[in-house]
């Protein structure tokens, strides 16, 4: 029996778990009389892709980007530089954790506050300040929403809703809040998942011709591609996402799926030209490689230089390289790149 459009839907957006840290407020600006257009070509809103490796640093910038973004502007007399705004995490890794994002906005908060104050044997924050920073750390947390979807099919279908969640959903509640950021991590979620499936219809297809036609000349022609259809369809929906909430960034990872021969070499992301266009700027993150052995070195040389190499680890370095976008490609020519250092260890993170 065919399932209609109306039950497919319910049933993908029943696939996705959906987390509010304590409760989910949020007010947007009035919903748009009629449904966004796609922005025109090159234009240049706040979308930023993240590429690299696995555990690379992407989540963690991700995890400062939300520090930032639902922190206040200041706490008694400490400017925190926050904008005390929303952010919605869409989960397609399920590696969001949000037991390490209170570590790094605590570890975020304390690095503010005045250095000769007593500091607590635990956490290094100041006893007078407790409370204070456990209120704002709760309140921080609580205008965060993850949404974890589990298929392709279930992450468009989150996509394609969110705007009309966030608008007219009763299933949060609503305060004076502005979106500060959009995230999704990562947009290579699923791509082994749907790389197999489309793989395993297009052997199917061919089956079907053999039996239909055995023997016979196939033909060279196959049905269109699912597979590339749902990155266009991705692309799609994250653009009118920019077009709904111009001024929100909105921020995706992306994991390099093959090997890259350098470092400094900046891989091409595997999102079509449709949203690459449009992206106002894109970083490729890794970490820090640690100087390899030099030839010839002895097991005795390499056990003296063992202390010197941890500690270039234990400092936990990473780099972002951001590159210029524009052209068809989303890519500028590579000139104008620039590096920005940060550092990721068990207490929190920073950016020099």
């Amino acid at each position: 029996m065919d399932m209609s459009a109306e039950v497919l839907g319910r049933r993908l957006l029943d696939e996705v778990r959906e987390e509010g840290l304590d409760q989910w407020p949020s007010t947007y600006h009035t919903l748009p009389p009629e449904p966004p257009s796609l922005p025109e070509k090159h234009t240049k809103r706040p979308l930023i892709e993240i590429i690299g490796s696995s555990c690379g640093g992407k989540t963690h910038l991700l995890y400062y980007i939300a520090t930032l973004a639902v922190l206040p502007a200041r706490y008694h007399d400490i400017n925190l530089n926050g904008k005390e705004s929303a952010v919605v995490v869409i989960d397609a890794d399920g590696r969001f954790d949000v037991r390490r994002l209170r570590q790094i906005i605590r570890h975020y908060v304390s690095s503010l506050l005045p250095a000769d104050e007593e500091q607590d044997e635990n956490d290094g924050l100041p006893h007078p300040a407790q409370d204070g920073v456990n209120e704002l750390l709760k309140t921080g947390l609580s205008h965060i929403h993850i949404f974890r979807p589990q298929s392709s099919a279930s992450l468009l279908a989150t996509l394609a809703q969110l705007s009309q969640y966030l608008f007219h959903s009763r299933a949060h509640h609503l305060h004076h809040r502005s979106l500060g950021a959009i995230m999704l991590d990562s947009t290579t979620a699923f791509f082994w998942q749907d790389k197999f499936a489309e793989e395993s219809r297009q052997r199917e297809e061919v089956d079907r011709q053999e039996e239909a036609n055995p023997g016979g000349h196939l033909p060279s022609e196959t049905s269109p591609s699912s597979f590339k259809e749902t990155y266009n369809t991705l692309s799609t929906h994250l653009l009118a996402l920019s077009s709904t909430f111009p001024d929100t960034p909105i921020v995706i990872t992306t994991r390099i799926l093959s090997p890259v021969s350098s470092s400094s070499v900046f891989p091409p992301s595997h999102l079509p030209s449709l949203f690459t266009s449009h992206l106002a700027l894109r970083l490729h993150v890794h970490r820090d490689p640690v100087p390899k052995f030099g030839p010839g070195m002895s097991a005795e040389e390499a056990g003296r230089d063992q202390e010197s190499r941890l500690g270039v680890v234990g400092r936990g370095r990473f780099s972002a390289w951001v590159v210029p976008v524009g052209g068809e490609g989303g890519m500028g020519t590579g000139t104008g790149r620039r590096r920005v250092g940060f550092w990721i260890r068990e207490e929190g993170m920073g950016v020099e």
